[in-house]
């Protein structure tokens, strides 16, 4: 009767020691997703919407770099984030750029103009906007 108590004792630390190792790595898995870069909402599929007449509010901004590990340029990509953190790289429809040339940056603006999808390499865009007119909003 002494070695069953003895084998079922053995099983049960046997089990609590997998269960503790699985907690442990768990823990450990769910740090490096919280501290990795990479999980950042930004980075999680973004839908674009459809190409042609747009209108759309957000801020406009300087347009952040994809890869930031190296060193970085200092011109400024006109650009706009809507709500559903998707930006927009911005172009102008007029030939000396009055449409963006005073641009409010870091402020709420409706951009209103013509989209067309696509990538950047540089920047996490959906596409460009052909700007036809910046406004405040309402």
């Amino acid at each position: 009767m002494l070695m069953a108590k003895q084998k079922v004792n053995k099983s049960q630390q046997h089990g609590l020691l997998i269960l503790i190792t699985a907690f442990i790595l768990l823990v450990i898995g769910l740090m490096v997703i919280l501290i990795d870069k990479n999980a950042r909402p930004e980075h999680l599929l973004v839908v674009p919407p459809a190409e042609g007449a747009i209108q759309i509010q957000g801020e406009a901004m300087c347009l952040p770099h994809k890869d930031t590990s190296g060193p970085q340029t200092e011109e400024c990509a006109y650009g706009i984030q809507d709500d559903q953190n998707r930006y927009y790289s911005l172009s102008d429809s007029d030939p000396d750029y009055k449409n963006i040339d005073n641009l409010p940056i870091n402020q709420q603006v409706v951009v209103t103009g013509t989209f067309q999808r696509g990538e950047s390499t540089l920047y996490p865009t959906v596409g460009t906007i052909e700007v036809i007119n910046v406004s405040p909003p309402k």
